[in-house]
């Protein structure tokens, strides 16, 4: 069975789709609560795609990446109030054990941006063909939002 084509960027169909949704706000699910320093990574995140292309998983891969970016920013505050050397209880220096919590956030976050083809060579294009469809989204989207009407369209 094979799977049916995606609208071509600049077809009817796929502008008429961009349209219904592009004065849309988007929201994270329901069931996902987010704090208030969470939410300015979250809309960051947002605009990388057209709101035609959010799906409800994406949504909830969106929010945890948005956490997952704001305990990173918390923690690297934290970590150049502390320094990188930090003395043990014997008084004798030793890497800040934040280091490694600080990495491991790192390494989450790029793994999530993966997961959402957020990476450099997916939003840049390459031989990526969902990179070229995401930007002439977003750029539809954008025109749309812009002007309230598109002469496309018209």
């Amino acid at each position: 069975m094979t799977k049916p084509r995606k609208a071509r960027t600049d077809s009817v169909a796929n502008l008429i789709r961009l349209a219904t949704t592009a004065n849309t706000e988007i929201a994270p699910p329901a069931h996902m609560a987010m704090e208030a320093e969470v939410w300015p990574f979250f809309h960051s995140i947002a605009d990388e795609f057209a709101r035609a292309d959010w799906t409800p998983h994406r949504l909830s891969l969106a929010v945890m990446l948005a956490r997952a970016m704001a305990n990173v920013e918390e923690n690297q505050r934290l970590l150049r109030e502390e320094g990188t050397v930090v003395p043990d209880a014997k008084g004798v220096p030793r890497v800040n054990p934040r280091m490694k919590v600080v990495d491991g956030q790192l390494s989450q976050v790029l793994a999530m941006r993966r997961s959402l083809a957020m990476t450099g060579r997916a939003m840049a294009g390459g031989t990526n063909k969902a990179a070229h469809q995401r930007e002439a989204n977003r750029a539809a989207e954008h025109r749309l939002r812009g002007n309230g009407r598109d002469d496309l369209l018209a």
